[in-house]
């Protein structure tokens, strides 16, 4: 697994132009919204400090890629915000998408 970071750590070093001392792999099944919600699941979800990350390994670009992968991201987004908190506070946190396709 260590080294599996450190390849990641490199790839998002050279995306970012930034230090990445150390990452956090999250559980990468979203939660649905309701039963008829269809299975979502990201590919590579990823904490660096206060930098959420979504990593997507696209097989093949299709029309719908794009806004597919920016769904996920806004799902992310919208699930670090907990009962109690502001909205302010998720300013404090960062969200970046970083798409693949081969």
């Amino acid at each position: 697994m260590t080294r599996h970071k450190n390849i990641l750590k490199k790839i998002i070093k050279s995306i970012l132009k930034e230090e990445v001392e150390e990452i956090t792999i999250l559980k990468s099944k979203l939660t649905s919204i309701n039963v008829k919600s269809k299975k979502r699941v990201v590919n590579i979800y990823i904490q660096i400090q206060i930098l959420y990350v979504n990593l997507a390994m696209n097989a093949n670009s299709k029309g719908y890629t794009k806004t597919r992968n920016e769904g996920y991201l806004f799902n992310l987004y919208n699930k670090k915000i907990d009962r109690g908190e502001t909205y302010r506070s998720l300013m404090k946190k960062n969200f970046i998408g970083i798409n693949l396709s081969y």
